[in-house]
C-alpha cells in the first residue's frame, strides 16, 4: 500500500524498509527534473527533515522525510521514480501519512 506526505512524497511500506519517490503531481508541477541530490547511505532521516533537492528547469525544492530511517539505498537519475530507500526506525509514523484519496483531495 502506498502512503503520503503533504510534501508530495509517496511512500511504499516493505517489511522494516520503505522506499520514497516524489508524487506524480509534483513531478509534472516541477517539468523536466535535471539534478537531484540525496542523502549518503547511512545517514538517519527525522520525520519532516530535509534530506536533499529535487532540481527542475523551473524550480528547486527541497524534500522532506515522511518517516524516520536510515538511508540503505539512494538512487540519484534524475529520472527515477524512486529516490531512498530507508530502513524504518518509527513505524509508526506511518500512520500520519495521507491515504491516496486523502493526497487527491490535498492537489484538487
Amino acid at each position: 500500500m502506498t502512503s503520503y506526505s503533504a510534501d508530495h512524497i509517496w511512500i511504499e511500506v516493505d517489511g522494516d524498509s520503505a522506499k520514497l519517490g516524489v508524487t506524480d503531481f509534483a513531478r509534472q508541477a516541477l517539468g523536466s527534473v535535471v539534478h537531484v541530490e540525496l542523502p549518503a547511505i547511512g545517514t538517519v532521516l527525522a520525520h519532516g527533515q530535509s534530506f536533499g533537492t529535487i532540481e527542475s528547469e523551473k524550480a528547486i525544492s527541497e524534500l522532506y522525510a515522511p518517516v524516520s530511517g536510515e538511508v540503505t539505498e539512494a538512487n540519484a537519475d534524475p529520472k527515477g521514480h524512486w529516490l531512498v530507500i530507508v530502513k524504518l526506525t518509527k513505524p509508526d509514523e506511518i500512520k500520519s501519512l495521507l491515504s491516496a484519496a486523502q493526497y487527491a483531495d490535498l492537489v484538487k
